[in-house]
């Protein structure tokens, strides 16, 4: 007689298909926020191979032997300093994605077995979105210190400086510093103007801002001040499902994480988020605990945001509406 149940290899099926959905969360989670969706649309995506921090390589000085001559002149030959590394902790991030043996049983056969890992594989996606939105705007000490930077800690409300930004002390290194105005007040009174004066600290030379953060209302308000033939939209990052506008060329979307009052300004040349080449989303084996009837997998993320040039940032704080 025929065989009337299929034996279903469940560790080579859920293996094959995280494997195959991998790219495609990574890509889901990273269009979901407007943040991370900005630096990878700029190549801002950075890999290292493991080492025991994140290393990036910061000027705060110019070579003073830059000069002009004639003939036979002796050249300035002086060592110069002028350059120093900002020193980024690895952070990691993880999701598990657990199937219990009486959901295998519910779901035998191998269309629904998949159509079950696609269900929990859309929870830990939409978690890590969350997860990582979150992060994004806040100092990084969470969880014990365990989270990512978020911009919180790089571009920092400058009522009072930090000690510590990646190693840097900006009480004493004032290049280390972002630009910051506070109290800006009304936004329908103050807030133009002030968006001009920020963006032109954060610029030098061709080098602007291009990504502006801020809050809804912030946003709304924003829009309200536009004339109808000035509401500039980018059409790419419209496309990618964030409401925008410009400003000056740079893109301006909100966040509900955004900290209230708060409007940042970043010029995508100088920040990136660097991942562990061998931890970029990378997937583990579906394993059997002992003292469980399931099987779980981790999404194991390993990386952090990090500022290259925090003065050409900026963070402007005290708004309100309207």
């Amino acid at each position: 007689m025929a065989a009337t149940s299929q034996t279903i290899n469940y560790e080579a099926l859920y293996a094959t298909t995280m494997q195959a959905y991998r790219p495609t969360m990574e890509d889901n989670i990273f269009t979901a926020n407007p943040l991370f969706y900005w630096l990878t649309q700029k190549g801002h995506k950075r890999t290292q191979d493991g080492g025991t921090n994140l290393l990036v390589p910061v000027m705060y000085g110019k070579n003073s032997t830059v000069r002009s001559y004639t003939g036979y002149d002796v050249l300035d030959t002086s060592p110069q300093d002028g350059m120093t590394v900002a020193i980024y902790p690895w952070r990691q991030i993880a999701g598990s994605t657990s199937v219990s043996r009486r959901e295998e049983r519910q779901n035998s056969g191998k269309s629904r077995a998949i159509a079950l890992l696609e269900a929990k594989i859309d929870q830990t996606e939409k978690s890590l979105i969350e997860e990582l939105d979150r992060m994004a705007f806040l100092d990084g000490t969470g969880n014990a210190s365990q989270d990512i930077f978020g911009l919180a800690l790089l571009v920092e409300d400058g009522a009072a400086w930090l000690s510590n930004v990646a190693g840097i002390d900006r009480t004493v290194e004032t290049w280390w510093r972002n630009q910051f105005i506070g109290t800006v007040g009304s936004f329908a009174t103050n807030g133009i103007d002030k968006m001009r004066t920020l963006y032109n600290l954060c610029s030098k030379g061709n080098i602007h801002p291009d990504l502006v953060l801020t809050t809804v209302t912030t946003f709304e308000d924003y829009e309200k001040k536009l004339a109808v033939n000035e509401r500039f939209l980018d059409m790419e990052t419209g496309d990618a499902g964030f409401q925008n506008l410009l400003f000056k060329g740079a893109i301006i979307m909100y966040d509900t994480y955004c900290q209230s009052g708060y409007l940042y300004m970043l010029t995508s040349d100088y920040i990136w988020w660097y991942v562990d080449s061998q931890t970029d989303f990378y997937s583990t084996p579906f394993i059997r605990p002992g003292n469980q009837d399931a099987r779980t997998s981790q999404l194991l993320i390993m990386g952090n945001l990090a500022a290259s040039n925090c003065a050409r940032q900026g963070l402007m704080n005290g708004i309100t509406s309207p």
